[in-house]
């Protein structure tokens, strides 16, 4: 009898959900109003944060590959369904939090990297005040806000040991192998044609950048999961199957950053190997400094101002090459357009930066037409293509200061963690948290990516897990002394 009684009450639940989503789908193609049609996902992601938080969290994850920027009639935007349930986790982690205050260990709150990650967040709340336009700021704040309480706090909630990480790895697994083979198939159809490739990823991601900067960050913990399991297992041929279509997907996405990433990644574990990390992070910063110091000395910059004629948009992957090697491609020299505005930005305000945000409204009043490409009209309203940059003349001297410590003592932490750990499978995991920021690292330099829900979910969350594994490590490291 309980059991016909649960099978019934199964039914019910998956009728109405049914009928709900079926219902959903008419009333918004008859209103023409798509944002009804996600009505049953919110249903769900409310139940679920009522019944289980956790499966709410892997369920996000599971979001993250399929998520779609939506733009409102208002002009507000937002990533659907990601953004809302990040927002819903945010409350349900204060909330949980208020009446289970150490179900996060004190010491992860007094850890170098999270310190680094709330003074940012607090430097972000004092420059509201300095802000050039108050809402940009405000509306960053708030996104920063319910990002770092999932994917930082929330994280250290549910994560305790690489094995609380499967589940996820599946949630994110699935829709991206399959997003990347519908992508492969729609632009084989289009013969892999190089000036076709955005159309094949949208409206999952916003462009092919965005697409192969998601394959690069998740290639390490695919190539991890297969120590998961048995040599000869069904599964573990599954996912030596999902590297190989998860490297066409990035080698056909013609992303130059990507490529980069792909290839640094083996090097930076021969480097974990031989414990250079630390050294090779020292040297990077060194050059860093030194090739800012060359680029702001005297206007250097104006000798690398570009031809308009010659430099434009290829339509062939070759021809993309060819003026990426003589430095006439488009999109290099569109990036050179807004460092050097972001240059001129950061000497007004060196201090304050304009205000979180607000680097898109501001920076067509400090351009060079010297260095205009025929990309500069920015339809897609990006930002200057460089995160530490980007830092720099928003948030200014401090806010930059803050986010290259962050960086930099991440990968120091990363080495430490990798040879105090003991545990083979946490062992192979800090490998794959090491390589997954790396990837990313490498492509921020040249992109807008950590501000977005596809890449800054794991970048957040990669930082949380070290911190617990390296918490980990000194509770192992108490108790044997």
């Amino acid at each position: 009898m309980p059991t016909n009684q649960i099978s019934k009450q199964h039914i019910l639940w998956y009728s109405g959900f049914s009928l709900i989503s079926l219902l959903s789908i008419a009333v918004g193609l008859y209103f023409d109003q798509q944002v009804l049609m996600f009505t049953p996902a919110v249903l769900l992601v409310l139940v679920l944060g009522i019944i289980d938080f956790r499966k709410l969290y892997i369920l996000l994850f599971f979001f993250i590959p399929l998520s779609v920027h939506y733009t409102f009639s208002g002009g507000f935007s937002t990533d659907i369904p990601t953004e809302p349930i990040m927002i819903l986790i945010m409350g349900i982690t204060v909330f949980y939090l208020l009446i289970h205050p150490d179900s996060i260990p004190k010491p992860f709150w007094k850890h170098p990297l999270l310190i680094l990650i709330m003074l940012h967040l607090l430097w972000s709340a004092i420059l509201l005040f300095y802000s050039i336009d108050f809402i940009f700021s405000l509306k960053y704040l708030l996104a920063k806000l319910w990002y770092l309480a999932t994917f930082v706090l929330m994280t250290a909630i549910v994560f305790r040991k690489a094995e609380d990480f499967k589940p996820v790895f599946w949630a994110v697994f699935i829709p991206l192998i399959t997003l990347t083979l519908i992508t492969l198939i729609r632009h084989a159809a289009l013969g892999f044609a190089f000036d076709e490739v955005n159309r094949t990823v949208t409206p999952y991601f916003k462009n092919h950048v965005t697409y192969s900067a998601t394959l690069t960050l998740f290639l390490p913990f695919v190539w991890i999961a297969r120590k998961w399991y048995p040599k000869g297992s069904w599964i573990r041929d599954l996912l030596a199957g999902g590297i190989i279509i998860m490297l066409c997907g990035i080698y056909f996405a013609y992303t130059r950053g990507a490529w980069v990433a792909v290839v640094i990644l083996p090097l930076m574990y021969i480097l974990l190997r031989l414990k250079m990390i630390k050294w090779i992070a020292i040297v990077s910063s060194i050059v860093l400094a030194l090739l800012v110091v060359k680029f702001e000395k005297n206007n250097h910059f104006l000798i690398y101002a570009p031809d308009y004629q010659t430099t434009i948009y290829h339509h062939s992957l070759s021809g993309h090459l060819e003026a990426t090697i003589a430095m006439k491609d488009v999109s290099s020299a569109e990036r050179l357009y807004r460092w050097v505005a972001a240059s001129r930005m950061f000497r007004d305000r060196p201090v304050t930066g304009f205000g979180p945000g607000n680097f898109y409204p501001y920076y067509k009043r400090y351009v060079l037409p010297s260095f205009a490409t025929y990309l500069s009209d920015n339809k897609e309203k990006s930002t200057v293509h460089n995160y530490l940059l980007l830092q720099l003349v928003e948030q200014g001297i401090p806010g930059f200061i803050l986010t290259f410590l962050l960086l930099f003592f991440v990968f120091i932490y990363c080495e430490r963690v990798y040879y105090q750990t003991r545990d083979r499978i946490n062992r192979d995991f800090i490998v794959a948290l090491i390589l997954c920021l790396t990837a990313i690292l490498v492509q921020t330099m040249l992109s807008d990516l950590i501000e977005t829900d596809k890449i800054g979910s794991f970048f957040y969350a990669c930082i949380s897990m070290l911190v617990l594994l390296d918490l980990n490590n000194r509770n192992r490291l108490k108790t044997t002394a």
